[in-house]
């Protein structure tokens, strides 16, 4: 079989022969595939399937980059999550504060989700104002435990400290998005109390990690895939 020639363009590959791949200097040759080329190109590198979702990224690095992935992609990372919780204590049905990034239009911004036992608190009014009256109703709502940004975990224990109030019980505060700094884990120790755990993933899905139930380590578990030619 005649083996073709290396070109830069992705599509000029299409028919290179698997012997190729037992010699590094052949790696050497091949372009990187950038988010532009994916963004620009989607199309041609993911399958159409029934039933997949378009997403982009954060876009923290610059121009969001979009993707698909399908329903199995997102029942796994949610089932993925779930292990992790589950390992500190975390059990379906508790009573669980959200304070994150939602998009709630009601006057006070917070939301009641009995479905799945949450109260939901807009992370996009973090005003006093509004952090006293998060508080307010935290207090009469009495969670088990607290799901939130780093960022507005760490801004919600500093209202607290800095106005010398009390938090009830919790069994944790689970974090996520953002590194858990030391400083900040302090804070929310010293404030509210209770374990404090830290989880990350991305849109991608490519990876979910978590601390461990024993010490501040992370776990790497791999909840979802891409639809990906």
């Amino acid at each position: 079989m005649e083996i073709i020639t290396l070109k830069s363009r992705i599509d000029d590959f299409a028919g290179i022969h698997p012997e190729l791949f037992k010699i590094m200097d052949y790696f050497k040759q091949f372009p990187f595939i950038t988010k532009e080329t994916i963004r620009d190109n989607l199309e041609n590198f993911f399958i159409n399937v029934g039933g997949r979702e378009y997403i982009t990224t954060g876009g923290s690095t610059g121009i969001p980059t979009g993707f698909y992935l399908d329903k199995i992609a997102f029942a796994n990372e949610l089932a993925s999550k779930a292990h992790q919780y589950y390992r500190i204590g975390w059990k379906e049905g508790d009573r669980q504060r959200v304070l994150r990034g939602l998009s709630i239009k009601s006057k006070n911004h917070m939301l009641s989700y009995p479905k799945y036992n949450e109260l939901g608190c807009s992370s996009y009014f973090l005003s006093p104002e509004f952090m006293r009256i998060y508080y307010e109703k935290a207090l009469q709502y009495s969670p088990d435990w607290i799901r939130c940004y780093t960022s507005t975990g760490y801004i919600f224990a500093r209202f607290i400290k800095d106005n010398r109030l009390t938090f009830p019980r919790l069994k944790g505060i689970l974090c996520a998005f953002k590194n858990l700094y030391d400083f900040q884990k302090d804070l929310l120790h010293e404030t509210l109390e209770c374990l404090v755990f830290s989880h990350y993933g991305h849109y991608e899905m490519a990876a979910l990690t978590g601390f461990c139930e024993l010490e501040d380590t992370y776990h790497v578990q791999y909840p979802a895939t891409l639809i990906a030619t």
